[in-house]
């Protein structure tokens, strides 16, 4: 493995917890955090012998992957978002920029892979793919190191920024903007929750997952 590169994986929609003393609104399980997001991150980033960072609260409360000025930072608590960002966001935020320059220090590049989970369904459209892998076209290492695992991924089907795009409003957007092209490569990766069902997990687990850590493997080489 080239020595210096480094992963770090982070999961900001992980968790579905709320504050005790509020009632969880009757919404889809979705709404409250990504599902199977934290499950498959947790174990790419053992295989790679990597950090994970993970967001603790459901987004809901905060959304790890928005900026502070958005307006649907939270759902519940829109008018307190002082509060929600001193107390829950800025601690997440924090700790994985500052894992990023620490990992600097030893390494010349961090390859930043947020992982996240996408409906099979969205309105009434059916989502026909496994894996959406989102970066920045402007960012030529980016798009180098997306294609590059889009190579290995089959036969999971593929496509680039989508289900959303990889310059939206989030989290490796706003990271984009601390640390230039090479030091810094910062890919989302959205799995289809289809993947996690009954009928596919099995696919998933012995299939699926063992070719996106390949695919990370290659990375290391590139």
């Amino acid at each position: 493995m080239d020595c210096h590169k480094a992963f770090l994986f982070t999961c900001e929609h992980a968790s579905r917890r709320l504050p005790k003393n509020i009632t969880p609104p009757h919404l889809d399980e979705h709404m409250f955090y990504d599902i199977g997001a934290y499950s498959y991150a947790r174990i790419l980033a053992t295989r790679m012998n990597s950090p994970l960072i993970a967001g603790k609260w459901s987004r809901l409360l905060v959304d790890l992957n928005r900026s502070p000025h958005h307006p649907k930072l939270s759902y519940l608590f829109p008018h307190n978002k002082k509060m929600l960002i001193e107390r829950y966001y800025m601690p997440f935020r924090m700790k994985t920029y500052q894992t990023i320059c620490d990992l600097l220090h030893s390494y010349t590049q961090v390859i930043h892979i947020s992982c996240h989970s996408f409906t099979p369904i969205f309105h009434g459209q059916q989502r026909d793919f496994d894996i959406g892998l989102l970066y920045d076209p402007s960012r030529k290492e980016e798009q180098h190191h997306a294609h590059i695992m889009s190579l290995h991924l089959p036969p999971l089907r593929v496509r680039y920024n989508a289900p959303y795009k990889g310059t939206a409003d989030g989290h490796v957007t706003h990271l984009r903007k601390q640390f230039s092209p090479h030091e810094y490569i910062g890919l989302e990766l959205e799995v289809n929750q289809e993947n996690f069902t009954t009928a596919k997990s099995q696919f998933w687990q012995y299939v699926g997952i063992d070719r996106i850590i390949r695919s990370l493997l290659v990375l290391h080489e590139v």
